[in-house]
């Protein structure tokens, strides 16, 4: 991550490139604009409104944004967001920023970023040093600057699975051990065991995936239970007693009645259904 020495040496630099939806980007319900990356010593935008969403990604230096009443500081490894039809200003600090940028619009957008919780009130993720991110960033850049056939509907497809990124991405910040997230799945014993694994107290553990993904650890083990009592219901050769005993669950009729609320099926009508053909 540049410091702010590191800032002082660069040189100013800006471009930008600009892409006009085709009817496939409009199907799609989202589009890059505008696409582009400066380092600036002197950056400012004043007291702006346009009609469409802008992503900036802040990877050395610093400043400050106002988003409607929101304002906030900008460190090197922050990602903000400015909103459609809303007033805002920001700049960057005395020894500039290198920033990335994409603007973009459609409905589909608006689905994203509630999706990765980003909203007006809470317009700044911090992120850290993504690499991935800036990669993103920089390949919607280039394929919009190409303007080759297909390559802004290549790029939108690129910005969606950026927004995606930007949602996970303050998990592994925040709890950064790799092996985590895989250990959360269908053959968890307990939230428990897997907090104590990676070194964290268990309600530590709770609370942060909670906040981060939406949904608590135990939750997700169960859905994934369920995703996995289904592939082995397709199997035959297996009783509903023996799946649950399988999948961690002590009591089979429990296991039936999470699987029933789950799915709106009891196990064996799943199975019976998936053989008939009606469910595949």
């Amino acid at each position: 991550m540049g410091t702010r020495m590191d800032m002082k040496k660069r040189a100013d630099h800006m471009e930008g490139y600009h892409h006009t939806p085709s009817p496939d980007e409009r199907s799609l319900g989202i589009w890059v604009t505008i696409a582009g990356h400066y380092v600036s010593r002197t950056h400012a935008v004043i007291s702006r409104t346009m009609d469409e969403y802008q992503l900036l990604y802040c990877v050395a230096g610093s400043g400050t944004v106002h988003i409607g009443d929101v304002s906030a500081g900008i460190s090197a490894g922050d990602v903000f967001f400015v909103f459609p039809n809303i007033h805002h200003t920001y700049r960057c600090g005395k020894d500039g920023w290198d920033v990335w940028w994409v603007h973009f619009f459609g409905p589909y957008a608006k689905t994203l970023l509630s999706f990765a919780r980003i909203s007006i009130a809470r317009p700044v993720l911090a992120i850290g040093d993504n690499k991935a991110v800036r990669i993103d960033i920089s390949r919607i850049m280039q394929l919009i600057r190409k303007k080759g056939f297909d390559n802004a509907l290549t790029a939108a497809v690129r910005l969606i699975d950026l927004l995606v990124k930007l949602k996970q991405a303050p998990f592994a910040r925040d709890i950064p051990d790799a092996g985590i997230l895989g250990a959360v799945d269908y053959r968890a014993a307990s939230v428990g065991e897997i907090a104590r694994r990676f070194g964290y107290s268990k309600y530590h553990f709770i609370r942060k995936f909670k906040q981060l993904t939406g949904i608590s650890p135990w939750n997700y083990i169960l859905l994934s239970r369920i995703s996995r009592a289904k592939e082995l219901l397709a199997d035959h050769t297996l009783s509903v007693r023996d799946i649950a005993f399988t999948l961690n669950f002590r009591d089979p009729n429990y296991f039936s009645r999470i699987f029933h609320r789950r799915t709106g099926l009891s196990p064996l009508e799943f199975r019976r259904r998936y053989h008939e053909g009606s469910i595949r």
